[in-house]
């Protein structure tokens, strides 16, 4: 009983600086506004990749030549941003150095004669040297055609050596036709060079509700900001009456845990009750939450509070406590793909993610989002309150 009293008086202190609270967390909430603005104006910039005017420069006109250069320009990887201009090579260079030519190609002489006897003359790229993303998007595409070209000649180099070895001589001519016009049709539409297999680096859920679970995540964290002003450490004096009591180091870390627990769980209500109600504006829906789903969100602000607590009683003081959380917030959800989905992070943060707290938790919050849920993850979050509490309860006391 007189631990219930305990815990109540907790609460109620807690759930007093709930106006300080909302201030602090509104503030934070504008804050994060403005930057998110910010780094998406910087990021998604109105500009896109130009059409790239490219000099051909031919030594002599050669009719196979320009024959060869139109089946590259028809190209769909090519034709989607080149454009072919023949100029003689100092014509080239002079538009380069104006920016008005992304890229020069030197014909050699005979150049589809050479291809087809092995003699394999290169096409001389010049690029200018400070190669904008257009330039280097064409370096790319010069890379992927010698490739390509290197495996039609490898395959039409094997047909004749097939049809020699087995007597074949009178049907070389049509092999390689046959061969020339697979080859060309492979060329000519990239496409068919994939099979269409949808990857996701988002999961279950979609990009928009992937970045909702990891803003919430966030928000629920960085809410525990200007928490500092309740989670001071208390006195070795009110520690030795509350141990004298039967209020030992487990029952207390359990007690602020609920306290944070409940004031986190006010605020993500009221917070939550703004963004259905902004839903409903935007898409006419209305966005209600199933009983398993209200479980499933108390769970997961229970164990970002364990965390929160636990942060704040190992920096030792509120000023410490509000850089570790900060600092480690950031870290954690980056880790966790939170800023850049996991996929594309280095191998060694790939193998960290899925146990990082944010991880299991922004999974928590998608199955809400998803209505997908995961009685093994659910599991994992109960599973982070049990590793927090007791860690808490010995640290500092």
């Amino acid at each position: 009983m007189y631990y219930l009293t305990y815990v109540s008086l907790e609460i109620k202190k807690a759930l007093k600086t709930i106006g300080h609270i909302l201030l602090g967390v509104v503030t934070l909430v504008l804050l994060i506004g403005v930057i998110v603005l910010a780094a998406t104006k910087l990021l998604y910039q109105d500009v896109v990749v130009e059409r790239m005017t490219v000099a051909v420069v031919q030594t002599e006109n050669n009719t196979l030549s320009n024959m060869a250069m139109d089946i590259i320009g028809s190209m769909d990887s090519v034709e989607s941003f080149c454009d072919f201009v023949y100029l003689d090579e100092e014509e080239a260079l002079v538009g380069m150095k104006a920016n008005e030519i992304f890229a020069t190609m030197v014909i050699p002489n005979q150049l589809v004669e050479d291809i087809m006897n092995g003699t394999n003359t290169p096409v001389i790229i010049i690029l200018p040297e400070d190669p904008g993303i257009e330039a280097s998007l064409f370096k790319e595409l010069t890379d992927a055609g010698a490739v390509i070209l290197g495996s039609s000649q490898a395959g039409i180099y094997a047909v004749t050596d097939y049809c020699i070895e087995h007597g074949l001589t009178s049907q070389i001519q049509e092999a390689q036709d046959i061969l020339n016009g697979v080859y060309l049709n492979r060329a000519m539409s990239r496409e068919s060079y994939f099979k269409y297999s949808p990857v996701s680096g988002t999961g279950d859920m979609t990009t928009i509700q992937y970045y909702i679970a990891y803003g919430i995540i966030l928000f629920l964290f960085l809410c525990g900001i200007p928490f500092a002003i309740i989670l001071k450490e208390d006195s070795k004096t009110l520690k030795d009456k509350l141990t004298f009591s039967g209020i030992g180091s487990m029952k207390r870390a359990i007690s602020k845990v609920i306290a944070i627990g409940t004031l986190l769980f006010c605020i993500a209500l009221l917070f939550g009750m703004v963004g259905i109600g902004a839903y409903y504006g935007i898409t006419g829906e209305l966005f209600l939450l199933s009983f398993w789903d209200f479980i499933g969100l108390a769970i997961t602000i229970l164990a970002v509070s364990a965390i929160i607590v636990f942060i704040y009683r190992a920096a030792g003081n509120p000023v410490g406590g509000v850089m570790l959380l900060f600092l480690s917030t950031i870290v954690m959800i980056f880790c966790s793909g939170g800023f850049i989905p996991s996929a594309f992070l280095p191998n060694a943060i790939r193998n960290i993610s899925p146990w990082l707290p944010t991880t299991i938790l922004a999974k928590q919050i998608g199955s809400i989002l998803t209505e997908v849920y995961s009685f093994a993850n659910f599991m994992k979050t109960i599973l982070i309150i049990f590793i927090f509490v007791p860690l808490t309860s010995v640290v500092r006391n």
